[in-house]
């Protein structure tokens, strides 16, 4: 009984020094965090600035510990391991700085998908050259934005990741691009810069809204295509014959604001890229109506004799140089318009002026009208126009003709049942009075009127 007492005791040591060591390693293989949510200084800042560097996390390091910079020590933590490193987060910034943590180096390519992939977008990303989500799928969006990333860096021009490619990406002192990506479905004041400069030399003729749509997306195509076939280009031809997209990368973006070509001289029967800048011109200008076809003709032709005369210069409907050079500076005059629309809030009346002796001098219509709460004083003439003949307003009904200022506010008829149905008697008969409906109200009669006789960019000014 003795012996067998001692074989159980010997017993129970060996198998609690084995679980013993079976915990040690699973606590070794344990990622080790030194940080806690709330933490904050210079310690976390190094962290996140090895994340950055690495690809581990997009946000630019702020000193403040949270559950994304948590996240992305955990996984630059998993990867030391798989490295050989066995370290904390303490350790991080210092492995990085000896260079025991080493970047992945590739080789990535075009159809890969990987880890990898997803460290070379988040990175590119970050500085600016890519607009993809994070997917980590290599597909000809990541491929592009390496190229235009290598161009920046004067690597050699491969759209994959290797060795120099991969130092100059994971490195903590490489600068974001000088004028980040651009892309469909941003809304900012550089979407709205873009649109300006785009517009101004003749690739867009939409509105300056700020919001990339699908207008500017098709400007941005037609800048890329002019760049691609126009030969007055130095870029590699890797970039030349890249797919048009539409997206203003960072080389598109440093190409449009640099010191961009003007069109050569152009008449009648002219065809080409420089037609379809001229004619796009013209159209932002209020001078041609009609799509660019790069065709001049005497639509054309007409177009630019009307700008010529309404610059005072020498009217041939010719483009020669003085026009072009005038045609695209920030100076051009717009097409005159030949009504400007003025709304009166105390009077609540809207007034239509005709050009006469260079002023908005004549009256040649006065309506009554009803403005609702939201409608303030102000200037609109870059976005207005006609827009839907009808259009259904929550709590108001359907409105007709009606004239966009710009967000949402427009001038339109007072509201019906219906397209066409049986008119708000009470909204009619209340017309030189203040309304709690939307926007500004008059007649059906005053609203087509307007909407025939007032083209797009007509000005409108709202006075108290």
């Amino acid at each position: 009984m003795a012996n067998r007492e001692d074989f159980r005791g010997i017993s129970r040591k060996k198998v609690w020094a084995a679980l013993a060591a079976v915990l040690a390693g699973l606590l070794a293989a344990l990622p080790c965090f030194a940080f806690a949510a709330g933490d904050s200084g210079e310690a976390v800042t190094q962290l996140q600035t090895v994340l950055y560097a690495m690809g581990y996390m997009e946000q630019v390091p702020d000193g403040q510990y949270g559950q994304r910079t948590q996240a992305a020590a955990q996984r630059l933590l998993s990867y030391a391991q798989s490295q050989g490193l066995n370290i904390g987060e303490e350790d991080l910034a210092g492995a990085w700085a000896s260079g025991q943590l080493k970047p992945i180096t590739g080789p990535v390519s075009e159809g890969d998908v990987s880890e990898a992939v997803l460290l070379v977008q988040r990175r590119l990303r970050a500085l600016g050259y890519l607009s993809d989500a994070a997917d980590g799928r290599f597909g000809a969006n990541t491929r592009r934005a390496l190229l235009v990333f290598q161009q920046d860096q004067g690597l050699s021009l491969t759209g994959e990741l290797e060795a120099d490619t991969s130092a100059a990406l994971f490195n903590a002192q490489t600068q974001a691009a000088q004028y980040p990506v651009l892309s469909k479905g941003m809304q900012n004041k550089r979407v709205l810069e873009l649109q300006q400069r785009l517009w101004q030399l003749g690739f867009f003729s939409g509105d300056l809204d700020g919001q990339y749509g699908s207008q500017t997306v098709l400007g941005v195509k037609a800048l890329q295509t002019y760049i691609q076939s126009s030969g007055r280009f130095d870029w590699p031809g890797i970039l030349l014959g890249m797919d048009l997209n539409g997206v203003a990368d960072p080389l598109v973006l440093a190409t449009l604001y640099s010191d961009f070509p003007l069109p050569q001289a152009m008449a009648e029967g002219d065809s080409g890229q420089d037609v379809y800048r001229l004619q796009r011109r013209l159209s932002a200008l209020g001078y041609l109506d009609q799509d660019a076809d790069g065709g001049y003709g005497a639509n054309t032709q007409a177009a630019v004799k009307a700008f010529q005369e309404r610059a005072q210069l020498k009217a041939n409907g010719n483009a020669n140089q003085q026009t072009v050079e005038l045609l695209f500076s920030s100076e051009a005059p717009e097409a005159l318009k030949p009504y400007k629309l003025v709304v009166d809030l105390s009077e609540q009346k809207l007034y239509v002026y005709r050009w006469q002796q260079n002023a908005y001098s004549k009256l040649s219509y006065t309506m009554s009208c009803s403005t609702g709460p939201e409608v303030s004083a102000g200037s609109y003439q870059t976005l207005t126009r006609p827009d839907q003949q009808w259009r259904q307003v929550d709590g108001l009904g359907w409105v007709a003709y009606n004239f966009w200022l710009g967000g949402d506010l427009y001038i339109h008829s007072v509201p019906y049942d219906a397209k066409g149905g049986q008119v708000n008697t009470a909204l009619l008969s209340a017309l030189g009075s203040p309304s709690q409906g939307g926007g500004i109200m008059v007649s059906l009669e005053n609203a087509r009127l307007i909407y025939e006789k007032c083209p797009a960019r007509t000005p409108v000014e709202i006075q108290d």
